[in-house]
């Protein structure tokens, strides 16, 4: 899908992008998307322009019509550096709802589309980076190694505005070198750790399903490969107000379910469908069992069909066992 096509079928109220004089020649754009993030995004745009690095790069922002202030001070941000800041303000007119949830998709793929630098990096409006050197670092990585498409590293987690770390997204000891198989089997970054290589193949993806796991598995697949830096640079946040923290926990489940059931469909090979194959089962078991605690009878018998469906690792005996268990 081209950007205009993209813009045609979900575009309803024309996007505004806030005069700029960003350069065109930039080798990373960094793309974040916000939406009422006031207690949070001086604080991840501070660490972005604040980088320090030996080429240019852009920062796009989208603003999802934030009520709560956000939208001003992305203003005041591209007022300030306005050669390296692209605003973009968004009606939510063209918010894309999945599962009857408004989400920051369209915001997210506009942003790609948008960005023009050889590399993109990301960043939620919540989060933030703490190492000025990040971006040189993971440019460095990419350029010194040409069979790689992502660059990651760890991060932090912190709640709210807590001045101290909760603890590592991901602890040390991962592997140097990461494979599209090793994407596969669960969930390995976060997106603020993230540069890829901005190639025409990150758009392969239907719209309702390009997030950042689908897109980081398209960067991977053909055999490309993600290096792993040993090093925190960036924060992720948790806080009651995230999109993804305001969904309750059997509908991330099904989310999941829902994105390894389209993988199945487009990673065909043998070891790939093995791996898709464990995760759904395993998942579908999670919400089967959810539902029959919730004496939810219904729904349990259809994830629990779902799970059988995928040779659920759970002997029959001892599902039916369990199923006696929870009636009774």
């Amino acid at each position: 899908m081209t950007f205009n096509e993209f813009k045609k079928e979900f575009e309803n109220v024309e996007v505004h992008e806030y005069k700029n004089s960003v350069n065109d020649a930039v080798v990373v754009s960094v793309c974040i998307v916000t939406y009422n993030h006031a207690e949070y995004i001086t604080q991840c745009l501070d660490s972005i322009v604040n980088q320090k690095v030996s080429f240019n790069y852009e920062i796009l922002i989208g603003d999802d019509d934030s009520t709560d202030g956000t939208r001003e001070i992305c203003k005041e941000y591209a007022q300030k550096y306005p050669d390296k800041i692209r605003l973009f303000l968004h009606d939510r007119g063209n918010n894309i709802a999945i599962d009857g949830r408004p989400t920051g998709r369209f915001n997210f793929i506009y942003n790609l589309y948008s960005a023009r630098g050889k590399y993109i990096a990301f960043c939620e409006g919540d989060d933030y980076w703490i190492d000025e050197n990040k971006l040189q670092k993971q440019v460095d990585v990419l350029n010194s190694n040409t069979n790689a498409n992502i660059c990651f590293h760890n991060a932090y987690i912190i709640e709210n505005n807590d001045k101290h770390y909760k603890g590592k997204v991901y602890p040390q000891g991962r592997k140097e070198i990461v494979e599209f198989e090793d994407l596969l089997k669960g969930d390995y970054t976060k997106t603020s750790c993230c540069i890829i290589r901005n190639e025409n193949h990150i758009f392969n993806t239907p719209v309702l399903m390009l997030q950042d796991t689908t897109l980081f598995l398209d960067c991977l697949a053909g055999g490309k490969v993600a290096v792993y830096i040993d090093n925190e640079m960036s924060v992720y946040r948790l806080h009651s107000g995230g999109v993804w923290s305001l969904i309750n926990v059997i509908d991330k489940r099904i989310s999941t379910f829902t994105i390894y059931e389209y993988l199945s469909k487009k990673y065909i090979d043998k070891s790939s469908c093995k791996i898709i194959s464990f995760q759904l089962k395993k998942i579908a078991k999670d919400i089967s069992y959810y539902y029959l605690k919730s004496r939810n009878f219904n729904k349990f018998l259809f994830w629990l069909k779902k799970s059988w469906e995928f040779k659920s690792y759970l002997g029959l005996k001892t599902q039916i066992r369990l199923i006696i268990k929870h009636i009774t």
